[in-house]
């Protein structure tokens, strides 16, 4: 009798069998899942880590995913530093003397990234989707163009029922006066009337 030779096929292999790693006690742990665990925690938790970073740094994580796209719109802290973002820009002659062409030249590279400043204020506050606002802070140099959109940015956080507000208006010396607060906004003859009760802490730095 003549033997058959049996065809294997090598191609197929058997099914691994998922095990479970065992620690150093012996002891069996479970499989480490790779999902993103950020991402699975609840919107509140997530505005509330993404409210410590800086606007720009919470605007960053938009990208990551369509679930991340608005959250950084419902932060609770509002920082805007504006003499952080413009630092570097400056018109000053201190410690190194300047031609005239180079101290214009300066001002207008310092007005035109103001303009951008301010509109990507004004676009986040725009954006804003949250019904209340814990922080909000304005450290900026103004010149008196910039008035309305302050008296803008002001109403808007306390329309938002904010508890910390702090202004912060360095001035340099070819701006002129101080930035007078808008207490007309707060009157009671005033066609807007804004509830402070929720102000719990008031800080003024070169304003009138």
């Amino acid at each position: 009798m003549g033997v058959k030779r049996l065809k294997i096929d090598t191609k197929i292999q058997p099914e691994k069998k998922k095990t479970k790693k065992k620690n150093k006690r012996g002891k069996r742990s479970s499989v480490v899942d790779n999902d993103d665990r950020i991402s699975q925690l609840p919107d509140e938790i997530l505005t509330d880590v993404l409210s410590l970073l800086s606007l720009k740094e919470a605007g960053r994580t938009s990208v990551l995913s369509s679930r991340w796209m608005n959250l950084w719109k419902h932060t609770h802290s509002l920082d805007f530093d504006g003499q952080c973002a413009l630092r570097g820009i400056s018109i000053s002659n201190e410690g190194k003397k300047k031609s005239l062409e180079e101290v214009e030249s300066q001002y207008k590279l310092l007005k035109s990234e103001k303009r951008k400043y301010m509109k990507w204020v004004n676009s986040v506050v725009q954006s804003h989707k949250s019904p209340t606002v814990k922080q909000f802070r304005i450290n900026y140099s103004l010149d008196t163009s910039d008035r309305c959109s302050i008296n803008r940015w002001l109403e808007f956080a306390v329309s938002r029922q904010v508890q910390s507000l702090e202004l912060d208006f360095p001035i340099p010396t070819y701006w002129g006066d101080c930035y007078r607060f808008p207490e007309e906004l707060f009157a009671p003859s005033s066609n807007k009337v804004f509830d402070v009760k929720s102000l719990k802490e008031l800080s003024f730095k070169n304003v009138n």
